[in-house]
C-alpha cells in the first residue's frame, strides 16, 4: 500500500529508483523546501482540528474564504504568516503573482512587498499543483505525492482542491498502486461535487477509466470515458475532451473498433496541438491501432513521431517499444537493434513499472517476428515477471502469450535475426481492405509524419 513519506525520505526513494543519478535534473532543492513547509503547515492544520474538536460549545471561527475554519491557511488569525512563507517558496510556479514584483524563486524581499496583500488560497493551491506536476514529470513521484498529501490537509474543500486528489491518484497509478489510485479518484469526485467543480469530476472519470483499463475491464473503462466526454461537452473543457477522446481511442482499439479508434485518436491529436507530451502520448496510441491493423508504415510513422516529440521516459518507453514491433514487421533489423539498445538504457530506471513491463513485452514480440527466439524469450520473461509483480492483468496475459509463442518455436528458430516476413507484411499493408473515410485519412496522415530515420540516427 502506497503511503506518503516525509519529504526527505520520499526524495531519497525517488533517487533510489533513478539508478546512477545524484539528482532528478529539475528544481530538486525548491521542491524539497516547498514540500517541507507544506508538511509543517499540514501538522499545524491537524493540531488546529484537535483544538476545534475540544472547544465544546464554542462557536467556530469563520475562515477568510468562508466555511468553518480548520486550517492555518484558511484562518483569519494565522493566514498571513503561513501564506507569506508558502508564497515565497512557491513563487517559482506562480502564474499570476499576488505579491507584486517577485524576488528570485525562494527569496523573500520584505522591503519590496511591504503592505502587499498575501496571495489567495486559490493562488497558492495552483502553485502547489504546478510544483507537484513538475516534480512528477521529472521522476520525483514520491516527493510529489508527499507534497500533494500535505496540500490536501491545508486546502480541504477549497475551490480547486479536488485536483490535489486527482494528481495524487495519477501518481499512485504510475507507481502501479491501482487500488490506491481508484480510492483517490473516488475521493476527488466527492470533493469536486462538494465544491461544485465539474472539471475535476470529469478528471476523476478519466482517471477511473485508465485504472479500469489497466485491470482489463474495458466495458467499465469505456463507460467512464463516455461520462468524461459528456462533462467536457457540457462545460466546454477542451483539455478534458482531448483526454476523453484519447481514452476512447484506446478502448475502441482494444475492442476491435479500429475505425472509431482512429477517428477518436485524431480528434484527440488535433486538440493537443502545442503540447508536445500530449501529442506524443496520443500518437503512440494511434501507432498501437495501426499495428493492430497491420498498417506498419503508418504505425512506424506514428511511433517515431511520438518518440521524437518528448524526452519523457514515461512516453518514450511505449513509443519506442511500439516502433520496435513495426520495424520488425518491416524487416528493418538494423533499426530494431538501434531501438533495442536505446530501450535498454531507459529500462535501467526502476520507476514506471507498467511502461517498463509493456516495453519488455513488445521487445519480446519484435524479436519473435524476426525469429530471434532467445532474445524474444528473454524479453518476454522479464515483461511477464514485472506484469505479475504489479498485477497488471491484461499485460500479464499479453506477455504470457508472447512468451509461450517464443518458447514454442525456439527449438526450430535460427540463432540470429532474419528479415523473414517483411515482404509479406508490406504486401499485407498494400492489400489491406478499404477503410472508413475518416479512418483512411488518419492512416494516410500518420504515414506522412516526419521520417523515422532521423529519430533512429539519434536514438
Amino acid at each position: 500500500m502506497l503511503a506518503p513519506l516525509p519529504p526527505l525520505d520520499a526524495y531519497r526513494e525517488d533517487l533510489v529508483g533513478a539508478v546512477g543519478r545524484t539528482d532528478l535534473g529539475g528544481a530538486d532543492a525548491e521542491w524539497l523546501l516547498l514540500a517541507q513547509e507544506l508538511a509543517r503547515a499540514a501538522r499545524a492544520a491537524a493540531r488546529a482540528r484537535v483544538r476545534l474538536s475540544r472547544a465544546k460549545g464554542k462557536p467556530q471561527e469563520r475562515g477568510v474564504d468562508g466555511g468553518t475554519d480548520v486550517s492555518p491557511l484558511r484562518s483569519a488569525e494565522a493566514t498571513d504568516p503561513w501564506r507569506v512563507r508558502l508564497a515565497m517558496l512557491s513563487s517559482r510556479w506562480d502564474a499570476s503573482p499576488a505579491l507584486g514584483a517577485r524576488a528570485a524563486p525562494g527569496v523573500w524581499d520584505a522591503s519590496r512587498h511591504q503592505g502587499a496583500t498575501a496571495p489567495s488560497v486559490g493562488d497558492l493551491l495552483s502553485n502547489v499543483l504546478r510544483a507537484a506536476e513538475e516534480a512528477e514529470e521529472a521522476g520525483a513521484l514520491r516527493l510529489a505525492f508527499s507534497m500533494l498529501t500535505a496540500g490536501e490537509a491545508l486546502f480541504e474543500d477549497a475551490p480547486g482542491s479536488a485536483h490535489l486528489s486527482v494528481q495524487r491518484a495519477r501518481i499512485a497509478r504510475k507507481l502501479g498502486e491501482l487500488e490506491v489510485a481508484e480510492a483517490l479518484y473516488e475521493r476527488a469526485a466527492r470533493t469536486a461535487r462538494r465544491t461544485q467543480d465539474a472539471g475535476a469530476v470529469g478528471r476523476a472519470w478519466i482517471g477511473r477509466g485508465i485504472v479500469a483499463r489497466r485491470r482489463g475491464n474495458y466495458p467499465a473503462s469505456r463507460a467512464h470515458y463516455q461520462r468524461a466526454l459528456a462533462v467536457g461537452r457540457r462545460i466546454g473543457d477542451a483539455d478534458l475532451l482531448r483526454d476523453a477522446h484519447h481514452g476512447m481511442l484506446i478502448v475502441s482499439g482494444a475492442s476491435g473498433d479500429h475505425a472509431r479508434a482512429l477517428v477518436h485518436g485524431w480528434e484527440a491529436f488535433q486538440r493537443s496541438q502545442g503540447d508536445a507530451t500530449k501529442e506524443a502520448e496520443i500518437l503512440g496510441n494511434l501507432g498501437a491501432v495501426c499495428t493492430l491493423l497491420e498498417a506498419h508504415e503508418a504505425g512506424a510513422g506514428a511511433y517515431g513521431a511520438a518518440a521524437s516529440r518528448t524526452a519523457s521516459t514515461r512516453v518514450r518507453l511505449p513509443a519506442l517499444a511500439g516502433l520496435a514491433v513495426c520495424l520488425a514487421h518491416l524487416g528493418d533489423v538494423e533499426g530494431l537493434e538501434t531501438v533495442t539498445a536505446h530501450l535498454e538504457r531507459l529500462l535501467v530506471d526502476e520507476s514506471l513499472p507498467y511502461e517498463r513491463a509493456t516495453a519488455l513485452t513488445r521487445l519480446g514480440e519484435a524479436w519473435g517476428v524476426l525469429s530471434a527466439q532467445p532474445r524474444a524469450v528473454g524479453y518476454a520473461e522479464r515483461g511477464l515477471a514485472l506484469a505479475r509483480e504489479y498485477a497488471f492483468h491484461e499485460l500479464t496475459f499479453e506477455a504470457d502469450a508472447v512468451l509461450s509463442g517464443a518458447r514454442a518455436v525456439a527449438h526450430h528458430a535460427p540463432t540470429g535475426p532474419t528479415a523473414a516476413g517483411a515482404g509479406a507484411d508490406r504486401s499485407a499493408d498494400a492489400a489491406a481492405p478499404p477503410r472508413a473515410g475518416g479512418a483512411a485519412r488518419v492512416l494516410s496522415s500518420l504515414a506522412m509524419l516526419p521520417d523515422r530515420s532521423a529519430l533512429l540516427a539519434h536514438a
